[in-house]
Parts: C-alpha cells; sequence; structure tokens
C-alpha cells in the first residue's frame, strides 16, 4: 500500500511543478535564423516499398553473390600448373 501511496505523491508533487517559457529562452538571433522548411514525412521518405519485393530482390542478389563465391572457390582450389609444365618441371630438377 504504501508503494501507491508514494508513486500518487510523486505523480502530484511532480504536477505541482513549474515550467518555464519557451519563448523567453530565445534570442534575437535564434529568431532571425534561416532554419529549413519542415516537410511532410511521407513526401521526405518517398513511395513506400513492398516487403516482398525488397526480399525477393535481396534473395536474388545473395544468390548470385554465392554462386560467384562458389565458382571462385572451385578456381582458387584448381591447379595453377597444367599437366604439361608440371612433367617439365620435375624432369628440370631429376637432372
Amino acid at each position: 500500500m504504501s508503494v501507491r501511496l508514494s508513486i500518487v505523491f510523486l505523480a502530484l508533487l511532480a504536477a505541482c511543478t513549474q515550467v518555464p517559457e519557451l519563448k523567453d529562452t530565445v534570442t534575437a538571433d535564434m529568431s532571425k535564423a534561416n532554419f529549413p522548411d519542415l516537410v511532410p514525412l511521407d513526401t521526405a521518405l518517398g513511395p513506400a516499398v513492398d516487403p516482398e519485393d525488397e526480399a525477393s530482390k535481396l534473395q536474388n542478389e545473395l544468390v548470385g553473390r554465392r554462386e560467384r563465391l562458389r565458382n571462385r572457390a572451385t578456381q582458387l582450389q584448381a591447379s595453377v600448373v597444367d599437366d604439361t609444365t608440371r612433367d617439365r618441371l620435375n624432369t628440370g630438377i631429376s637432372q
């Protein structure tokens, strides 16, 4: 019970505070400042995108990247020296 009573007391105490007037804190320089115009958020963000379209585009990009990485890994695992060159090198080493 005392917790509820203290919460109510704090709420009443907060309601009694005096809030300073904001117009008194604005200086002459601030009132003459060239602030940008406010625009509606809907026009600033542009048209809404379809989440399913965005998800499918992202999935296609990721699948393509995966395939490119697999191809690159396959190429990196392949032998750098072909069989003819390897035989020639081995012949040169054994002499």
